[in-house]
């Protein structure tokens, strides 16, 4: 909500009205409402969401072999391949020099007196993803360009569960990252048949699809007015103020802000306004008011909860928060990097009014 565009009005009123307060003959009490528009902008996703720390965060889970990529931009996915062994390693695990020295059969290159790291969100500020739980996360266990060897893994993950993977299987591994804990390779062994090959290109890597399509275990923050707030007061009043703008001000019997808005970020957006006491730092006792942002609607914001704190308390501001909202199965994200918010904010403010006129 544009601050300034509302004090403009309330200054207006008191204009229009001025050359008449020297006029004590009769008052005529009127009590209009002006209804006008405060506001009419876009806001794209990218202002909304930190997409470079999402993807920073996911690089940083995975080992430093990892390599990402966006693959579509809604729902906002990305494919992270992590390169486990490389023709090299696999062949120092096996203890040979050479893949001619390796007979037909089956040999563990991984076991679980030494377990590999396969991603780890234990030792990182996940920021916003440690309030998310992803819908689905697809993940395959590949050996690359190699004829005739295929692997098997055993992760676990929270020390102790299992999950057994195969080669070229797709696994969902949401329920497993979204406990936000280390996931390793217990086990992993591989197989060659009879006449196979290699390369010098050969590598044993598992494929992530990372699909922002996601639920969130509690209200998240994204947005805040209250370091902005300094000793502002939202009609720029003072403690001095004078007695025509204390009469302006104390006639407001009405004041509602309405916001008609079409968003397509595939996000639904929480906004909560709160009466701020400037001088004292802190919330004031009137109740909290919220709406929340869905595809397309129209939404009034009654801000006459908070008349008498605003005629009594001086200065006075609005804290106003923007969250992602706690969410369920019924109430699925889906990111559209795409997306933005258009919307149009206009006020409706109701205002009893003395006006002088001579005769």
């Amino acid at each position: 909500m544009k601050k300034n565009n509302l004090v403009f009005i309330i200054v207006l009123v008191a204009l229009l009205f001025a050359s008449s307060c020297s006029l004590k003959e009769i008052e005529v009490k009127a009590s209009p409402s002006i209804q006008t528009p405060i506001t009419k902008d876009v806001i794209l996703l990218m202002d909304l969401i930190d997409i470079e720390t999402i993807e920073n965060t996911l690089k940083e889970s995975f080992q430093p072999y990892a390599q990402l990529t966006r693959t579509s931009n809604y729902p906002l996915t990305y494919s992270i391949e992590v390169s486990i062994f490389n023709a090299g390693e696999i062949l120092k695990k096996l203890g040979k020099e050479d893949f001619k020295q390796i007979s037909q059969g089956t040999y563990n290159i991984i076991s679980s007196d030494s377990p590999t790291s396969l991603l780890s969100f234990s030792e990182i500020d996940l920021g916003i993803l440690k309030y998310i739980n992803f819908i689905s996360l697809p993940a395959t266990l590949l050996i690359k360009e190699a004829e005739g060897i295929s692997i098997e893994a055993t992760l676990t993950y929270c020390n102790e569960n299992n999950l057994k993977v195969e080669q070229n299987k797709e696994v969902d591994l949401s329920d497993l990252i979204n406990t936000h804990e280390d996931i390793k390779i217990e086990e992993m062994s591989i197989k060659f048949e009879e006449g196979f090959s290699v390369s010098k290109n050969t590598t044993i890597a598992m494929t992530f699809e990372f699909p922002f399509k996601f639920t969130t275990t509690e209200d998240i923050e994204l947005y805040s007015n209250k370091a902005d707030i300094g000793e502002e007061d939202i009609f720029r009043r003072k403690k001095d103020s004078g007695d025509d703008m204390k009469d302006i001000i104390n006639g407001i019997n009405s004041l509602k802000v309405y916001m008609d808005y079409l968003n397509t970020t595939g996000l639904f957006f929480k906004i909560n306004i709160r009466g701020w006491e400037v001088n004292k730092q802190r919330e004031t006792d009137s109740k909290p008011i919220e709406h929340i942002i869905f595809k397309e609607d129209s939404v009034v914001f009654d801000l006459n909860y908070f008349l008498k704190e605003i005629k009594e308390i001086i200065p006075y501001n609005f804290l106003i928060s923007i969250y992602l909202p706690e969410s369920s199965n019924e109430f699925i994200y889906e990111l559209n990097l795409d997306g933005e918010v258009k919307y149009i904010i206009w006020m409706d403010l109701g205002i009893d009014i003395n006006i002088p006129i001579e005769i």
